[in-house]
């Protein structure tokens, strides 16, 4: 069995709130947990299949950012400044 994790960390509501439509929109049949704290939130669940378009749909969601990473393992790098 395929079994894929994806955690997914931001610090802003309105990014929350995007992604959430994105997963509700995919239909996902796993339970997706969201942990919120202050301004930080965490979105993860399990599959026990690839989730491959829904990684795809959020990462579209986030054009200025540059997801790496082999399938399952995918980082989010942005620019950052001093």
């Amino acid at each position: 069995m395929n079994e894929t994790e994806i955690t997914i960390l931001v610090n802003r509501k309105s990014d929350l709130d995007l992604i959430k439509q994105k997963i509700i929109d995919s239909s996902i049949q796993f339970p997706v947990y969201i942990l919120e704290f202050e301004n930080h939130y965490r979105i993860s669940f399990t599959s026990d299949h690839g989730e491959w378009e829904l990684e795809t749909a959020i990462s579209s969601c986030f054009p200025q950012y540059e997801f790496i990473g082999h399938p399952g393992t995918v980082s989010l790098l942005g620019s950052v400044r001093k």
